[in-house]
């Protein structure tokens, strides 16, 4: 559906201060990407969808991470020591559902979502996560971690393919 693709897009935009897309009051704004699921190539290729054309100086605000080799427990732990100290004005998950052994662990999820809620108080950061939809539901995150961030969500985006064209629809749902 282009989700990842959309995220992009606005971390370049962020990194640039501003553009067409994404207005921004943060002129040297720091962007963390934390990939969660792509394997090396496709990692890599999405940090040059970022950083192209952008200046040296732009392209150092941005952090650029693969977590794919680690377990969800250190993913987790990685996640919060990398915001906590890089401060990012942005920080992205693409692949949020990664850090939980099980997306519907109703036990888990709110300890994953409250620690997100709390870092970003502590940081004043911007996190913004990356979710699958339900199979049964295409308008509603994937799991008990979906439900969770859906709530205690400041935005929720919802991104959908076309039908029969080259292009997906972004819509604001909450």
């Amino acid at each position: 559906t282009r989700k990842t693709a959309f995220c992009k897009m606005v971390a370049r935009a962020v990194l640039m201060g501003g553009d067409d897309i994404v207005l921004t009051e943060t002129p040297a704004a720091k962007v963390l990407y934390i990939d969660t699921e792509q394997s090396d190539l496709h990692a890599q290729r999405s940090y040059n969808d970022i950083v192209k054309d952008l200046n040296d100086e732009q392209r150092g605000r941005l952090q650029y991470v693969k977590l794919r080799r680690y377990s969800q427990n250190e993913r987790l732990y990685i996640i919060h020591k990398l915001i906590s100290e890089l401060r990012p004005t942005l920080a992205i998950i693409d692949g949020v559902a990664d850090i939980l052994p099980d997306t519907n662990s109703n036990t888990d999820a709110p300890v994953v979502v409250n620690m997100l809620m709390a870092l970003a108080s502590e940081t004043q950061a911007h996190i913004c996560t990356i979710l699958h939809t339900s199979a049964a539901n295409t308008s509603k995150g994937r799991g008990h971690i979906g439900s969770e961030l859906e709530r205690k969500a400041e935005s929720v985006i919802l991104i959908e393919k076309q039908t029969g064209a080259d292009a997906s629809d972004v819509k604001p749902q909450y």
